[in-house]
Formats: C-alpha cells, sequence, structure tokens
C-alpha cells in the first residue's frame, strides 16, 4: 500500500502500543493479520471480525476499505486507518522506518 500525501500507517507492538510508519509492505501473517515484515500488525477497524474473513478476492480502496468482492456484491470488512500527528516533531524515531507518537500530542484520521 501507498500513502498519497500526509499521514502514517499505524501498527502495534506486542504490548499494543501504537506505531507509526509509512512504509506499506504488509502481508498475511501465521495469525492471519494484515503485519509489517517485522510482524506488527496494521491498526485496522474491523467491520467484520477477523476469524470471518476470506482472503480470496480482497481488495483496498482510496478511502482505505477492505472489501472482498464477489460476482454479486462488495462487503467492506474493515478500514486501514491513517494517522496524521497535530505536531510533526513530536514523533520519536525508532528505526526500520518506525515511530513512536508523543502521548501528548493528537491524532488525527488522514483520510
Amino acid at each position: 500500500m501507498a500513502i498519497t500525501g500526509e499521514g502514517f500507517f499505524g501498527v502495534r507492538d506486542e504490548k499494543n502500543n501504537l506505531m507509526l510508519t509509512r512504509n506499506g509492505s504488509f502481508h498475511i501473517d501465521s495469525d492471519q493479520r494484515l503485519s509489517d515484515m517485522n510482524g506488527y500488525p496494521l491498526d485496522i477497524e474491523y467491520y467484520v471480525e477477523i476469524e470471518e474473513w476470506d482472503y480470496q478476492n480482497l481488495s483496498i480502496n482510496s478511502q482505505g476499505e477492505i472489501s472482498k468482492i464477489t460476482e454479486d456484491e462488495t462487503e467492506i470488512l474493515g478500514k486501514v486507518i491513517l494517522y496524521k500527528p497535530a505536531v510533526m516533531d513530536s514523533l520519536t524515531p525508532l528505526g526500520e522506518n518506525r515511530y513512536m507518537p508523543s502521548a501528548n500530542v493528537q491524532l488525527y484520521d488522514s483520510i
């Protein structure tokens, strides 16, 4: 995936801390989650429980909606959340294109 303009993907570490990244290289991991190359799951607003997803014919549109497309219908399963910090200088670099947002800085959905 790629981001046009401002914003960051959110990924969660093993303690559920939010980290931000612009790296859009995600894959389906062994737990059937969209994750980055380090195994950190992508922050998604789920409309359908992930256990019910069928990974055939998935699509992600420019608004971040994750859909399953069949011949008869399109079902929206969830939405990728893009974050935009109110103060860009508040991000702490973690390496590997990941940043930790400051706790006191508001994050906005950039879509």
